[in-house]
């Protein structure tokens, strides 16, 4: 494989919208552990890779009002889920909802 067709490959890829969003969520998602692998924070990992999946989900192409209004939705909705399961993870109820949705 030549080098031209490598880089055309490459301007190819540079152009796809999937492409650049996929980059970007991976710059995201290292934005977030790396510091906490520095830090030394394992436990800040999964709520933080959680909250950027939560972010990218989020994102939409509406105006500023209509982004921020989607984002402050689904920040609610991660948090009742979050509380929900770290309140009920050590009960009865989540083992038999746990055991009843397996798939």
């Amino acid at each position: 494989m030549s080098i031209v067709s490598i880089l055309g490959q490459l301007r190819l890829l540079w152009a796809n919208k999937t492409f650049n969003y996929s980059v970007l969520m991976l710059f995201a998602l290292l934005g977030v552990v790396i510091p906490a692998w520095y830090l030394e924070q394992q436990t800040w990992v999964t709520p933080l890779i959680l909250g950027v999946i939560a972010a990218a989900l989020a994102e939409s192409d509406d105006s500023f009002t209509g982004r921020l209004k989607a984002l402050i939705i689904t920040m609610i909705c991660f948090a009742i889920a979050s509380f929900s399961i770290e309140l009920l993870f050590n009960t009865l109820a989540f083992c038999c909802g746990s055991v009843c949705f397996r798939p």
